[in-house]
C-alpha cells in the first residue's frame, strides 16, 4: 500500500477526522480519548501515534450464564449477538469476544456459545488462550503460566490433603469430589494451578440453625460444617507455606454440589480477567455472570456489569458498586435472555458517551428486521463479524 509521508492514507484521514471535528492536537485527543488505544505507524523521522478505532470487549461466564437451560433463549441470544456485532463494526465500534468457564479447554467450545472468541479463560482462571482453545492458534499465554508457576502450588497437593481431612472423624461424612469425577472429565482436573473441590449436599451435616434451603441459590448459605472443613484445609496449606487463594464456596450450577476452587495467587477468574483488560479501558469493558465464583470478576473500576440468574450472594455484593455501571435482570428470566439485553444496554450506552467526546458519528441505524448478509438465501458469506 502506498504511503504519505510514511503513513497509510486510511491513517492519515482517520487523523484529519479526529483532529479537524475539535481543532484538538493528537496529544489533546489521546488524552480526552483513552478508549481509543493507540497504532503505531513509522514515518521517515521515526514513530507517530494515530488514534485507531475505539474498542469494546465483553467477557461472559458460560456455564448458567451464557449458556442455561432455555435453549430457545440461547438461540436467540447467538442469533441476535451475531446481528449487533455486524451493527457496531458498521459504525467504526471493534468489537471483541471472550468467555471464562471452568470448563477444560476441550469442552469449551461444546458448551453453545457459537461466538468465535477472541479469548478464552478456562479453569477459573488456570489458564488463558488467545482465541478458542480448539484452534491451532489457541496456545495458552506463556506469560500467564509462568506467573503462576511461581507460586508453588499445585493441584494434587491439595486434593491429597481433602482426602486425607476427610479421614478424621469430625469430617468422615463429607463426600467430596474434585469437579472432573463430578463430571465424568479428568481433563477438568488437569490444570495444575487450579483445585476445584465439590461437596455433595445430601453428606453434609446441616447445624440445628440449617435447613435445606440453604442449598438453593435464592437462599445459598456456607454450611457451618463446610466452613469448618475449608479453615482446616487452609491451615494444612499454610503449614506447608504454599501460596494460594481461595473462594468461598458456590453452588455448582445444575448439580446438587456446593463447591469452591483453591489456586495459585493470580489463577482465579477475577485476576485472569484484569490480566486480559489492561490494555482496554475498563469503561469498554463489558462482564457478565451468574454465581458466587464470578464476584471476582466484579471491580469497581468503571467497568461495565451485567448480572444474571438467581444468586443471592452476587445480588448482594453489586450493591456496593457504582450503580450506573450495573444491570441487574430479574431473576426468574432466562439467563441467555438477561445476557443479550444487558449487553445491548451497555453497547448503547458505551456508543453515546462515545458520540458526546466526538469520537463516533451519530450514523447508527438498526436495521430493523432486514436481511444479514449471512442471512440471505443462497448467498455464501466469507466476511468476518467480529
Amino acid at each position: 500500500m502506498t504511503t504519505v509521508n510514511g503513513v497509510k492514507p486510511a491513517i492519515t484521514n482517520a487523523l484529519h477526522h479526529f483532529t479537524n471535528r475539535q481543532n484538538l492536537t493528537l496529544a489533546e485527543i489521546l488524552q480526552r480519548n483513552p478508549h481509543l488505544g493507540v497504532a503505531y505507524q513509522l514515518e521517515k523521522t521515526g514513530s507517530k501515534t494515530v488514534p485507531a478505532r475505539p474498542r469494546v470487549l465483553i467477557l461472559s461466564d458460560i456455564d448458567g450464564t451464557w449458556v442455561g437451560k432455555d435453549l430457545e433463549a440461547l438461540k436467540g441470544l447467538n442469533k441476535e449477538i451475531k446481528r449487533i456485532c455486524w451493527d457496531y463494526t458498521n459504525v467504526g465500534v471493534r468489537t471483541f469476544w471472550g468467555y471464562i468457564t471452568a470448563r477444560p479447554p476441550s469442552r469449551t467450545v461444546k458448551s453453545g456459545a457459537i461466538m468465535p472468541p477472541n479469548m478464552t479463560i478456562c479453569y477459573n482462571g488456570g489458564k488463558i488462550f488467545r482465541g478458542s482453545p480448539s484452534m491451532l492458534k489457541g496456545l495458552d499465554l506463556e506469560e500467564w503460566r509462568r506467573l503462576n508457576n511461581q507460586s508453588g502450588f499445585n493441584s494434587d497437593t491439595i486434593f491429597s490433603m481433602a482426602k486425607e481431612l476427610i479421614q478424621k472423624p469430625e469430617h468422615k461424612n463429607l463426600s467430596i469430589q474434585t469437579v472432573g469425577e463430578v463430571v465424568g472429565n479428568l481433563e477438568a482436573d488437569a490444570c495444575c494451578h487450579v483445585a476445584t473441590l465439590c461437596i455433595k449436599n445430601e453428606s453434609i451435616k446441616l447445624g440445628a440453625d440449617e435447613t435445606s434451603e440453604i442449598f438453593t441459590a435464592e437462599k445459598f448459605k456456607i454450611p457451618n460444617q463446610v466452613s469448618s472443613f475449608l479453615s482446616e484445609l487452609e491451615n494444612q496449606i499454610k503449614l506447608q507455606n504454599i501460596q494460594y487463594k481461595i473462594t468461598p464456596p458456590y453452588l455448582f450450577s445444575g448439580k446438587p454440589y456446593v463447591m469452591f476452587d483453591i489456586a495459585a495467587p493470580h489463577a482465579n477468574k477475577g485476576e485472569a480477567v484484569n490480566f486480559m483488560i489492561k490494555d482496554y479501558d475498563s469503561r469498554n469493558v463489558i462482564i457478565i455472570g451468574d454465581g458466587g465464583n464470578d464476584i471476582s470478576m466484579m471491580d469497581d473500576d468503571g467497568r461495565n456489569i451485567v448480572i444474571v440468574g438467581k444468586d443471592h450472594i452476587l445480588r448482594e455484593k453489586v450493591q456496593n458498586l457504582k450503580q450506573d455501571s450495573v444491570i441487574v435482570r430479574p431473576p426468574d428470566e432466562p439467563c441467555s435472555q438477561g445476557v443479550l439485553e444487558g449487553i445491548k444496554q451497555h453497547l448503547a450506552n458505551i456508543c453515546q458517551r462515545l458520540k458526546r467526546d466526538g469520537v463516533l458519528e451519530d450514523t447508527f441505524q438498526n436495521p430493523n428486521n432486514s436481511y444479514y448478509p449471512w442471512e440471505r438465501p443462497q448467498e455464501v458469506i466469507t466476511e468476518q463479524y467480529y
